[in-house]
């Protein structure tokens, strides 16, 4: 009996296999130059499975909000994908070494980057930091 279920099992996963791989290989769903018909040239397109709760980060309490939070805004830093900061409006991580942070660990400064702008052109400056 035992075999007959592992039989079963192995022909049901094989099947299961090749209908889903046969749904990713959908013949003649690309248009010109290789792309999907709904495909737009400089919009980007996010599927997930849950609505975000508010598109305001002070107010969002969803995965789905941390994920395009992480999109529309900028910080002072990041995490890359090993769990490290990384930069994004600052020019470097704040450490002792490099005279981020006091010996004593009660000042921490923050070098912006010059370059940052809002959208309306107005220059990005500690002010808005603050």
């Amino acid at each position: 009996m035992n075999a007959r279920r592992t039989r079963v099992a192995a022909i049901v996963a094989a099947a299961l296999i090749a209908l889903g791989a046969g749904g990713c290989s959908k013949r003649g769903a690309h248009g010109e130059g290789g792309r999907n018909p709904w495909t737009v040239p400089g919009v980007l397109r996010i599927g997930a499975d849950e609505e975000p709760d508010s598109l305001n980060l002070m107010y969002g309490h969803t995965a789905a909000t941390d994920s395009l939070v992480g999109l529309l805004f900028s910080f002072l830093f990041r995490y890359d994908e090993n769990g490290n900061y990384v930069p994004d409006l600052a020019t470097q991580i704040p450490s002792i070494a490099n005279g981020g942070i006091s010996r004593d660990g009660l000042t921490i400064t923050y070098r912006l980057r010059p370059d940052v702008r809002w959208q309306d052109g107005v220059p990005f400056t500690s002010r808005d930091v603050k």
